[in-house]
């Protein structure tokens, strides 16, 4: 996932790494994401086009920080969050739910909180205290608040 390898090998590796049930695991996916840009992009280009149902040119705009295509594309991030599948899908989701300012939208909220309830992974717990207060998921980090 992080050595020297093409970064859809990073992304296919972190997307098997990010479906096992553990949270370590998960936050070293999450770290990976965080400090590789290429990984990141391509990461949550794949789950906006998978979430959103969009075609990938358009997917790839909005992980590189386009606008999130309205109410409809908030629901269905925000839904994502619930996700119990793919730890980083959901971390994926509250960057592009932050990127398109909807922190403070019900659905969001109501996402996060049962979220909150079952997550295991410190960073994705990160990840929705970092959505409730308006902050960068990206930039969040246990560093950060030590």
């Amino acid at each position: 996932m992080t050595k020297d390898s093409t970064e859809v090998l990073r992304v296919n590796a972190a997307g098997i790494l990010a479906k096992v049930d553990a949270p370590g695991t998960v936050d070293r996916v999450i770290a990976a994401l965080r400090g590789d840009e290429a990984m990141r992009v391509l990461y949550l280009t794949a789950v906006a086009s998978r979430v959103l149902g969009l075609p990938w040119a358009l997917a790839t705009q909005l992980a590189q920080g386009a606008a999130v295509p309205g109410p409809d594309a908030t629901s269905k991030l925000a839904e994502e969050l619930r996700n119990p599948h793919d730890a980083a899908a959901r971390w994926c989701s509250a960057i592009l739910l932050h990127r398109a300012g909807a922190s403070g939208r019900e659905p969001v909220r109501a996402a996060v909180a049962d979220a909150l309830g079952v997550e295991t992974a410190p960073e994705n717990l990160r990840a929705m205290a970092a959505l409730l207060a308006g902050a960068d998921p990206i930039t969040t980090t246990a560093e950060r608040h030590r």
